[in-house]
């Protein structure tokens, strides 16, 4: 519960850092935004993101029972408990690799922008 929490208030954070930052319609903050704001930006979705991966992680990987229910469309037969930790673990890759992909992203824009050059 504490990492769904955590997701709407950075979300929330998050705009806020946008709104106060001017950004334009795709997000980004103009050139003559803060440092630190950019940083914070980059450090918030990057937040949000591993949030998101922890929770299906936790689904997947956590201790304790699950219950899943639902079928599988047309393969037939019912979610069991294996599966559907199967099912999160797999959806689980997907924002952890964002969430690399995000790090790494930011990492090189503000080193750019600290040294002189284009974003």
């Amino acid at each position: 519960m504490l990492c769904v929490g955590l997701v709407f208030f950075l979300a929330g954070v998050a705009v806020l850092i946008q709104g106060l930052g001017r950004a334009n319609d795709q997000g980004e903050l103009p050139a003559g935004a803060p440092p630190w704001m950019r940083a914070l930006q980059y450090m918030l979705v990057g937040v949000i993101f591993a949030a998101f991966a922890t929770i299906a992680s936790w689904i997947a990987f956590g201790p304790g029972e699950r219950a899943f229910s639902g079928s599988l469309g047309l393969l037939g037969g019912q979610i069991s408990a294996v599966i559907g930790r199967a099912l999160f673990g797999l959806s689980a890759i997907a924002p952890w690799l964002c969430t690399l992909g995000l790090a790494v992203a930011g990492a090189r824009k503000i080193m750019r922008r600290s040294m002189g050059g284009p974003a």
